[in-house]
């Protein structure tokens, strides 16, 4: 069903053209011209008709008593909302007072099972106590390690409430007890290093008191592993003075044979390794410490090498002196070069890491490489190599110092 053109609210003067169009669409259609007009007509008095009723239903809308009725209606039903929410507000508050107490109620039954439940841990962890003490003194360290580590985390629940004097009281008794651990932990490792036969426990015992350790803390593991070093490297410290001939750059390589042997010592199946757990890599700890005391006795490098290259620079010594000192302090320093990336390099193997990362175990200084203390002497040598060319014949000298 088509709509009427005339209905349209866009209707324009195009749309009267196309409706004529189709209703003369030619000359022959000309003859019908009195039915068109007739029913223009009949469209026009149906339109008339159709005016009148809408005006009069807008009259009828707009009078001022239906919109008064309107109004009072609107009116009426804004004060049944309004009454609805004071009802509901009155509701709501009396709802609050009748579930008050239940609230109270409910409020006093988690504070309560919140208090039994703190009860019932502290009481855990006063017994917990009362068994850490049986076993620290039968030195039971297998066990101590399980009963230290629920010792720690129960006391660690109520840290908050170190205000109340008991709980003050039985969190000091954790710390002390602690320190009595670590106490008994160190003399009992510094009795097997420095081998005790009397008071050294076997290494099965410090294998379980690894395991407290790791209980007690980082700071107590670092504090054993540097304990350990420091013992195995002390003798180093005093064979390889700087002042003595055996810590002079010509005897480097004693240096790290040396410390092969007492890294062969640690890993060998009566070696200490076997009482470390890996995780925690002493043998990486020891090679760093190697590593940092060596490159820190370095001044000892200054010995005749540097001091000879020095004076060459400033024309202390003689052509004849110069030719034979500094082929054999040249060639001094490219081997103990050599034989230091060679050391750094093997390390790197054995342990399965760049050498810059076992160097990171040690964190008494900077970490850097043994290399790296020969850097600030090579320029020395560089300037002597060219004193030398000024001071001999071209090739000559410079050809022995590179062989």
């Amino acid at each position: 069903m088509f709509s009427d053109p005339l209905d349209s609210f866009d209707f324009t003067e195009n749309h009267a053209v196309n409706i004529l169009n189709n209703l003369i669409p030619d000359e022959a259609s000309l003859t019908n011209l009195d039915s068109v007009q007739r029913k223009l007509r009949d469209d026009q008095r149906s339109l008339q008709q159709e005016i009148v009723i809408l005006r009069n239903e807008l009259h009828k809308d707009q009078n001022p008593e239906r919109m008064q009725v309107i109004q009072e209606l609107i009116s009426e039903l804004l004060s049944q909302m309004a009454r609805i929410r004071e009802k509901a507000t009155e509701s709501e508050a009396v709802v609050r007072e009748i579930t008050k107490d239940i609230q109270v109620l409910d409020l006093a039954k988690k504070n309560i099972l919140h208090s039994i439940t703190a009860l019932k841990r502290f009481q855990m962890l006063v017994n917990a106590l009362a068994q850490l003490e049986g076993q620290i003194r039968g030195k039971n360290y297998g066990q101590i390690s399980q009963t230290l580590s629920a010792v720690k985390e129960f006391s660690a629940i109520f840290k908050t409430y170190t205000a109340v004097e008991r709980v003050a009281a039985v969190w000091k008794k954790v710390q002390e007890m602690q320190a009595v651990i670590g106490s008994m932990i160190d003399e009992d490792f510094n009795a097997f290093f420095f081998h005790d036969n009397i008071k050294a426990p076997k290494p099965a015992i410090l294998s379980d008191a690894c395991l407290v350790v790791d209980v007690l803390g980082h700071d107590v593991r670092d504090h054993l592993i540097d304990r350990y070093c420091s013992i195995e490297l002390k003798e180093y410290r005093r064979v390889f003075r700087a002042n003595d001939e055996a810590g002079q750059i010509d005897n480097i390589s004693r240096r790290f044979a040396w410390f092969r042997r007492i890294l062969m010592n640690h890993y060998d199946e009566e070696g200490y390794a076997e009482i470390f757990p890996p995780e925690w890599q002493v043998g990486e700890h020891l090679c760093a410490r190697f590593v940092d005391i060596t490159r820190f006795d370095s001044p000892s490098f200054r010995g005749p090498a540097t001091n000879l290259t020095r004076s060459l620079i400033q024309g202390r010594c003689d052509s004849g002196i110069v030719k034979e000192c500094s082929f054999l302090t040249v060639t001094m320093l490219l081997d103990a070069l050599k034989q230091t990336l060679e050391f750094e390099q093997s390390m790197a193997k054995r342990f399965g890491m760049p050498f810059s990362k076992i160097i990171q175990y040690c964190s008494n200084r900077e970490p850097k490489a043994i290399s790296s203390a020969f850097d600030p002497h090579m320029g020395v040598f560089v300037d002597a190599q060219e004193k030398l060319v000024l001071m001999s014949r071209p090739g000559t000298v410079f050809f022995r110092i590179m062989n």
